[in-house]
């Protein structure tokens, strides 16, 4: 039995009680009822907790998430990312701009077009690839926040 997980409302249907020498109430699923082969009502059941005395509801086992999936405890899911830009090279590259001047120079003599100049260059830097890729590059590195232009 893990007390690990937070307890969760009682299962409204299918369920039976059993209670323990201990004064423990283990809450049990039907999985299957029908009757076995002299007539007699059978059924299988498996059990998914423990009955919370003080507020009624279950604290589940591992068998009750496997049973009940949409009721997954949620401090165990964790938040994934939609996507993972890079940055490190674009970030020293623009340091490495700002320092000796290139990026003043490029705003200056192309005022509308310095930063895709400027991010071309630092494609072509960082993969050495043709410009045939350029745009899934731009897709997974973060370079818009250092040079301030949407691509």
């Amino acid at each position: 039995m893990s007390l690990e997980y937070a307890s969760v409302p009682m299962p409204d249907k299918r369920i039976t009680y059993k209670k323990a020498a201990n004064g423990a109430v283990y809450v049990y699923y039907t999985l299957r009822a029908y009757r076995n082969k002299n007539g007699n009502p059978t059924s299988e059941e498996v059990a998914i907790g423990k009955k919370d005395n003080t507020s009624g509801d279950l604290i589940p086992n591992r068998r009750y998430y496997e049973i009940f999936q949409e009721a997954k405890p949620s401090a165990t899911i964790q938040p994934t990312p939609r996507n993972v830009q890079s940055r490190g090279n674009t970030a020293a590259l623009m340091e490495i701009a700002n320092q000796i001047g290139l990026s003043e120079v490029m705003k200056n003599c192309f005022p509308d077009r310095w930063g895709q100049l400027l991010a071309s260059a630092f494609y072509i830097l960082c993969e050495g690839n043709v410009m045939m890729y350029i745009e899934d590059w731009f897709d997974e590195t973060e370079i818009t926040s250092l040079i301030g232009w949407m691509t």
